[in-house]
């Protein structure tokens, strides 16, 4: 269930393109070593840690800072579900995109080049397909959500290890086709100078934080269902490990399969084609991968494959997503139903834009897709506010009989790095936005400005302290002992 969690599209359609990216006309090794850094120093701390909250509180985000602190630090807890609200309400539109062309390649004739290709996205988009396929997405991950958390866990039985087989059997494939072995020369080849380019390391992050999901606060909604005996550490080490692995094989599959299907081309050419953001970041997804299936022996069938894996990660993450924002409501004393209802309410008329207009929805992944690393940092503040030391000693490590200890270097790493590491990422993005947008930074309006991003962070704030002021006022009815906030 939890590796759904953390498989999505982050690994099949963000990860490949990312790397290409950040990598030079040599290769792109020294992006993946920065990468898999991050793994060790930023998402299994983090989720380690959302994962102890979730389990010791056996709450929601909110309520889980309720319990330990009191309402005061409630909106910790709310910045965090709206920020992570943000990404989810333009997700379901790029999961619907995936289903899309799951069932364009099973049924219809792939495109041959790049004039079909955009015929096909452009027919999405001007039918408005793309609201319609999110809708199903939403309905679907609601439908899971509406049978219970045994259903979330079957219904991840089944998706995650299909998902897996088709991702693995699609490579293997690739792996045998002529000039495949020049595109995974080229992921594994290092071109150490790219170690001083800052841009690299802020990309290096916040994949990983996408790909694992740390920082959504997912984990903590899982985990608040999970048994005593569960071992939360390992699971914390074993879930971002495992997702890293799969993006890898992502990787493997795509580059592969683009220097094979390209051959006529130069390596730089074949670069610039994968680094193409394209429409809404979807110009490797669902402009080219289409054209290099098509010439290539069984490539509707290999293609649909594709496209079904990613339709399957996208939901195996979509659910998660879904059950973060329901818990929050169960908690808050509304009926499990009714806060599904209210989800889905919530989230379907906030992916109208990003389903209209692609330019919303690019402007809705650079404001909010930031937003993981203040979450992160919101996590490490939690354990900060409560006390590393004693939250590593009286949660964490009695937690789970079995599970592996947590010795003092994550007291450094929860306490100092985490932190550190964060707000120097954050840092540089707003020096480096203000300084290389093409737009001024103070338009407001643009979509991807310093401003547009500063101004919708602000209307988050706002509307935080708003619902924590009206929950205090209204709804909360404090306990006699409010010494038991920090026990």
């Amino acid at each position: 269930t939890v590796l759904g969690c953390a498989i999505g599209t982050g690994n099949v359609w963000r990860f490949p393109r990312i790397v290409a990216l950040n990598g030079s006309d040599i290769g792109a090794l020294t992006f993946l070593l920065q990468w898999f850094l991050f793994l060790l120093i930023w998402s299994i701390p983090i989720i380690q840690t959302e994962y102890s909250i979730g389990k010791h509180t056996k709450s929601g985000v909110v309520k889980s800072l309720i319990t330990l602190f009191g309402p005061t630090y409630m909106w910790l807890g709310i910045l965090m579900t709206l920020l992570s609200t943000g990404v989810m309400s333009y997700y379901s539109v790029v999961a619907g995109w995936c289903f899309f062309y799951f069932g364009r390649s099973t049924f219809y004739p792939l495109p041959q080049n790049l004039t079909e290709a955009m015929e096909t996205w452009n027919y999405l988009q001007e039918s408005h397909l793309s609201l319609v396929f999110g809708l199903m997405v939403l309905l679907v991950s609601s439908l899971a959500l509406w049978k219970g958390v045994r259903t979330i866990e079957q219904a991840n039985s089944v998706f995650v290890p299909i998902l897996l087989v088709i991702l693995i059997g699609t490579t293997i494939r690739v792996l045998t086709m002529p000039g495949s072995w020049e595109g995974i020369s080229y992921l594994f080849t290092p071109d150490w100078k790219l170690l001083t380019f800052p841009g690299g390391w802020i990309d290096a992050l916040s994949q990983n934080a996408w790909d694992t999901s740390a920082g959504f606060g997912f984990y903590i909604a899982y985990a608040a269902h999970m048994k005593k005996r569960t071992p939360t550490v390992k699971l914390g080490i074993f879930t971002p490990a495992a997702n890293n692995v799969i993006s890898l094989v992502c990787a493997m599959m795509t580059f592969g399969i683009a220097f094979a299907r390209l051959e006529s081309f130069s390596r730089v050419e074949k670069l610039q084609l994968m680094r193409e953001s394209g429409p809404a970041s979807t110009g490797l997804t669902f402009i080219w991968i289409p054209q290099i299936y098509s010439d290539m022996v069984g490539g509707r069938f290999f293609c649909s494959l594709f496209y079904l894996a990613l339709s399957l990660a996208a939901v195996s993450s979509m659910i998660p997503g879904l059950e973060f924002l329901v818990m929050n409501f169960t908690d808050l004393g509304a009926s499990r139903y009714a806060a599904i209802l209210a989800s889905a309410l919530i989230l379907f008329p906030l992916s109208i834009p990003s389903g209209l207009f692609n330019q919303f929805l690019a402007n809705q992944d650079f404001v909010w897709g930031l937003g993981l690393i203040i979450n992160g940092l919101i996590i490490s503040a939690i354990v900060i506010l409560y006390g590393v030391p004693a939250w590593r000693n009286q949660v964490m490590n009695v937690e789970s009989k079995g599970d592996w200890k947590i010795g003092i270097s994550w007291d450094f790493l929860m306490m100092i790095l985490v932190p550190v590491e964060g707000c120097l990422i954050l840092l540089w993005w707003l020096i480096q936005t203000s300084l290389t947008s093409i737009d001024p930074w103070y338009h407001p309006f643009k979509p991807q400005t310093l401003m547009t991003c500063l101004g919708q962070w602000f209307i988050a704030f706002l509307i935080t302290f708003v619902i924590q002021y009206f929950y205090i006022r209204y709804l909360w009815k404090p306990p006699q002992d409010t010494n038991n906030y920090l026990e």
